[in-house]
């Protein structure tokens, strides 16, 4: 409970300094949970070993609990023919013979293979016009505002981070950070609209390895599979049986609830769900309704002056996404001793959970955009691993009209491959 209120206390602190306009949630590369899907497991060093593996483990189960999970696979040796048949369970993964835990070592070099002296290959810049990044806060976006990633630049550990289309996706267990040695910042509508595009783009330089198929940013539901959490059913771990409610069940940020926001000849526009909450916004719209639309894109609704309260003029519809929750309960309720996802003590939570609080500096990206209805405003983020749980630590733009002073939310964490 005291580590709880110490969030709390910390994130009202925050609240303050949120900007509408931007929030430099600096994603430490390891946020960019690259997610690198490996292609080329074969016979010969992979199942070779994982068989020899499982005589020995058969052999001295009774002495030590050693699990197949612990054998590093060396892909240099794989030989013979490509596994493409590893699926994700409860426990991490497996292809039928072998059995890995989720944050299990992986042998895998993301520089084997590619040509370390030229620049195009293992180097990428974020330019500030996909970002929002103002290198001089000077107010304007120039070529010379990006920040720069280097992969020669990471020499940490990988680990298993699921699998996917029968191939083992793994992650860096370390924070990939800018040539600078900073953080990854997005920033204001720029950062929301193409944030998601240029993580990927960054992770992809981690995914040129041999053996590599392909790479991408980590994503929210990454996390889910391996917690279980499901947003239409808190509380309960997915496949299990019980009757959880959905995320803010009866609120306006109801998971999945629809809104529809209208003028109705006032400043405040009304609203209505299909959760049944409907009411008028508790801000004044002076200066128009700021929103993403269906394509993606930023439009704004100035305040009509024809409708009235018998006449009302729609301004758009749109559904909540937004969630947060504690990977121990599935709830956003905190409790240590709990395990109805997974636990404290698992490799699972001690790779993607430990070491995120604020003042650690790890919390990371998820390429996973989210859109929170609220009474008064829509908070267009994208969600983070923050203070130890799935949360939302950057607000890119609300829909209200006041601007508010810019702040910082710093998000550091490995590139996960």
């Amino acid at each position: 409970m005291k580590r709880k209120e110490r969030i709390r206390k910390r994130e009202s602190k925050k609240e303050e300094g949120i900007t509408l306009v931007a929030l430099m949630i600096t994603i430490i590369v390891l946020i960019i949970l690259a997610a690198v899907t490996i292609k080329s497991v074969y016979d010969n060093a992979i199942i070779g070993k994982a068989s020899n593996g499982t005589e020995e483990y058969a052999k001295e189960q009774k002495e030590e609990e050693k699990e197949i999970s612990k054998v590093t696979y060396i892909l240099e040796e794989c030989q013979d023919r490509i596994i493409g048949r590893w699926k994700q369970t409860e426990e991490g993964v497996t292809d039928g013979t072998v059995t890995l835990k989720i944050g299990d070592e992986i042998n895998y070099n993301h520089l084997s293979g590619i040509d370390t002296n030229n620049e195009s290959v293992i180097k990428y810049k974020s330019m500030g016009a996909k970002t929002g990044h103002d290198s001089n806060s000077d107010g304007s976006i120039t070529e010379a505002d990006y920040q720069e990633f280097d992969i020669t630049g990471y020499s940490g550990k990988w680990k298993v981070l699921g699998a996917e289309n029968g191939k083992i996706l793994i992650t860096t267990e370390e924070p990939i950070k800018t040539v600078a040695n900073a953080k990854y910042g997005l920033y204001g509508a720029t950062g929301y609209q193409n944030g998601i595009e240029e993580l990927d783009k960054i992770s992809s330089k981690y995914a040129q390895g041999t053996y590599s198929a392909e790479g991408r940013s980590i994503t929210v539901e990454d996390i889910n599979r391996i917690t279980g959490y499901d947003p239409t059913k808190t509380g309960v771990r997915k496949g299990q049986v019980g009757s959880g409610d959905p995320y803010a069940k009866g609120e306006l940020n109801e998971y999945g609830n629809k809104v529809t926001y209208y003028w109705d000849g006032t400043s405040r526009p009304y609203y209505e769900s299909t959760g049944g909450a409907r009411g008028k916004s508790a801000e004044n719209y002076f200066w128009g309704f700021r929103y993403v639309d269906v394509n993606g894109m930023i439009q704004k609704s100035e305040k009509s002056s024809t409708a009235t309260e018998a006449k009302k003029e729609k301004i758009t519809e749109l559904t909540n996404t937004f969630y947060d929750y504690y990977p121990e309960t599935l709830t956003s309720e905190d409790d240590s001793m709990a395990a109805v996802g997974i636990s404290r003590s698992s490799s699972a939570y001690q790779m993607l959970f430990s070491k995120t609080e604020y003042n650690d500096e790890m919390p990371y990206w998820l390429a996973s955009a989210s859109v929170r209805t609220y009474t008064h405003a829509i908070y267009y983020s994208f969600k983070v691993i923050t203070n130890y749980r799935v949360g939302w630590g950057a607000r890119f733009f609300y829909t209200e009209r006041r601007l508010r002073v810019p702040g910082g939310h710093p998000s550091s964490r490995n590139s996960k491959v």
